[in-house]
């Protein structure tokens, strides 16, 4: 989410639903200008509180950045995403703000491979490349 000014980032809440360990990643590219990992949380609400779950995640020190983002990896559905921060040189107060997150199709299922209709018996094939 770019921005147009520095931004300190104090916390991000969730609302995820896990099965299984997961872990949270928080980037920006401050300081330096590379986006790299600020921060890192892991969580399993699958061993705590099945279903979705709040997950308040409180980072240490200081995060700066005009960009942010997030990783999350491990088996886990995020359906929100708020971000607690204020402007760096600026005595605003700490507000929350809304995260932008691309919605996961509510049926989503595994397919078989091989593909249908693929023979399964492998079998060599000269090509024009192969032969010298």
């Amino acid at each position: 989410m770019p921005v147009e000014t520095v931004k300190i980032y104090r916390e991000v809440e969730l609302h995820a639903d896990s099965a299984g360990a997961a872990t949270f990643a928080w980037l920006t590219e401050m300081p330096g200008s590379n986006m790299l990992v600020r921060h890192t949380a892991s969580f399993n609400t699958d061993a705590t509180t099945p279903g979705e779950t709040a997950i308040n995640i409180r980072f240490k020190g200081e995060v700066k950045g005009k960009l942010a983002a997030y990783r999350l990896t491990g088996t886990a559905k995020l359906y929100a995403l708020r971000v607690r921060f204020r402007y760096l040189g600026d005595n605003t107060p700490w507000q929350w703000g809304n995260w932008p997150i691309e919605q996961t199709a509510a049926v989503y299922q595994d397919f078989a491979l091989p593909m249908p209709g693929v023979s399964k018996a492998r079998e060599w094939v000269n090509l024009a490349v192969d032969e010298i």
